[in-house]
Order: C-alpha cells, then structure tokens, then sequence
C-alpha cells in the first residue's frame, strides 16, 4: 500500500521539480518584472553604516566622518507610460534647516521645488514655497525624453549577462531570492548594454578604474516587490577622494502610487523673478554684518540723522531685526 501511494505522488514531484524555478532563474524573473512596471511608487531608505578616510580627507573642507550612520528616506512615483515621475525626500532629517525637495520630472522637463535650493544659501524658504524652477533654463542642458523610457521598458531588459554567472551566487531563502555579485560584474554587464552609448563607456572605464575589484554588491529581491542591497564600496589603489572605502544599505518597498502632477505656470520662477526673491529675501551673515556696522560707527557722526537713516533703509531688506536694531541705535550718533 505504501509503494502504490509513492509510485501516486511520483507524477507531482515530476511535476513540481520541472516547474520549479532555480534561485538564479527566479532572481533573474523578479529583475526582469520590476523594470517592466510602467505605473508603480516605491519608498527607499539608504543609510551608511560605514565610511573609512584616507589622511587627506580633511582637505575636502568637509566633515566627511559625520555621514557615518547617516540615513536618507525618499520615495520615488512613476508613470512612464505619460512620462512622468517625482521623487521626494525630506531632507531636514539630515539637517534641520532644510525643507522637504521635490524633483518632478515631465518628458524633457525637470522641476525642482524652490525652497529646496535655496535653503542651501540660507534664505527664508517661506517666500519660495509652493514655487518651482525648471532645471533645464538654469543648467543650459537638454533632458533625455521619458516617454522614450516607456518605450524601452516595454521591451524587455537584457538580463543575459547573469547566464554568465556562476549559480553559487544565488542562494532562496523562504519567498526571498539574493545574490552577491562584484562591481567588476555589474560595471562589465553595463558595458554590454551601452556598447553604442560612447559618453556612458566613458564613464563606465572611469568607475573600472577607481573602484577595487574587491568591491561588492549584495542584492535581495523579495517576492511582494520589496528588495534590498548592501554594498561595500571599496576605492583602488591610487585613488584618492579622500575616502578609502563606503558601506551603504539600502531597502525598499511598495507604497501606494501618487499621480505626479507637474508645476503650473504661474508656480513657476524664470531666472529673473528668482534673482529678485533671492534679493529680497537674503539676510546679511555675521561676518558681512559686522563689516557694514563698523564702518559706519565709526563714521556716524558724519551723517546728518536723515542720511544715516537713508543709508540703513538701503541695507533694511537684507537686515534680520536684531541687525536692523543695532543700526537703528547709529542714529544716536549722526549729527542733527
């Protein structure tokens, strides 16, 4: 009896093991789904959990240690098929000066959200919310049309080059499919794909030869749609950014689409009008402050009290109300 209920089974086992998928066919089908995706949003969190400096980092001018443990979360919405994405982050918890940023792209447009950008000069960025600049008038370039994107990603993507790979570097674990791969495999799988691309070969050599062969890639792709990858960065001998080696983490989910809806016209900040908020809105720092405040206590008393006011009325728009104070109280000084 128990032979006849084997000899019943064999044919679903059979069947099973035929239909099955190996860790590297399954990893390879879930890239091959998620690049396919025309309408999808994702939030992703990257964080670094490590960075070593060479001796000479500190000639960047930059506290390069602070990124260790650093994180960023931003969430990315995609319509490809109206060629249309945003990508949003909310930067003040890297510092709490900055606003949230926001990065539409339409088409052969970019905008990005005002008071985002300006909050890197330290302006008010209550007078530019809710107002965007288009990228392309600032930077003089031309921006690669999405729409041709969708027409790429309904094709499918040349995933090939992991056929390549040896099965070793896919491993499965419950509905969790991983592989660890060597940036000198990814760096030579893009070349593959952007052998007409002659400006990407380009940069594509240059990466070859900064980075370590010792670098590495662990990728993990889950079944929901959900992915991770932890990545250690390593430089190559000779290279000197001030940084010998990065470890980074990043992980990412589904979340529920937003339509991506772009600036309207009247949102929008030509050149000139954002010259002349940046105008009305830049405060004087410290350091120019005390340069205005000095010359003129120490010529005070040539002024009549009607051109000394003049004078601090021309520099008003510019003055926080403590400055403005403290000129103010120059008065005293002029003549009558």
């Amino acid at each position: 009896m128990k032979r006849l209920k084997v000899w019943l089974l064999l044919p679903l086992l059979l069947l099973l093991v035929a239909c099955s998928k190996s860790p590297k066919e399954e990893f390879k089908a879930r890239l091959q789904e998620s690049s396919q995706q025309d309408k999808v949003a994702y939030q992703y969190k990257v964080k670094v959990k490590d960075i070593q400096l060479t001796s000479t980092s500190s000639t960047s001018g930059l506290d390069l240690s602070a990124l260790r443990n650093a994180s960023l979360d931003f969430t990315i919405n995609q319509n490809l098929k109206n060629g249309k994405v945003s990508l949003s982050s909310d930067l003040s918890k890297i510092n709490s000066a900055l606003p949230k940023a926001q990065l539409i792209y339409a088409k052969k447009k970019a905008y990005l959200n005002a008071d985002a950008l300006v909050a890197f000069y330290g302006l008010d960025k209550a007078a530019f919310q809710g107002k965007y600049v288009d990228l392309s008038e600032f930077s003089q370039e031309k921006f690669p049309d999405l729409s041709k994107l969708e027409k790429e990603s309904n094709k499918k993507s040349d995933l090939s080059w992991l056929d390549d790979l040896s099965d070793k570097k896919f491993e499965k674990s419950g509905d969790k499919v991983t592989a660890t791969f060597t940036f000198d495999e990814l760096l030579e799988a893009a070349s593959k794909t952007t052998k007409k691309d002659e400006e990407a070969k380009t940069y594509i050599d240059l990466a070859k030869a900064a980075i370590s062969d010792k670098s590495k890639i662990k990728m993990t792709l889950g079944k929901d749609g959900s992915g991770s990858a932890d990545m250690n960065l390593i430089y190559a001998k000779g290279v000197d950014y001030g940084v010998k080696s990065i470890k980074l983490t990043m992980s990412y989910k589904k979340v529920t689409y937003k339509s991506v809806k772009t600036p309207s016209k009247d949102n929008l900040l030509d050149k000139n009008q954002l010259q002349e908020l940046v105008v009305q809105n830049y405060k004087f720092t410290d350091e120019q402050f005390n340069g205005i405040y000095d010359t003129l206590k120490e010529n005070a008393s040539l002024y009549s009290k009607a051109e000394l006011q003049e004078i601090i009325n021309g520099y008003k728009q510019n003055l926080t109300d403590d400055q403005l104070n403290k000129l103010n109280a120059l008065l005293n000084q002029a003549t009558a």
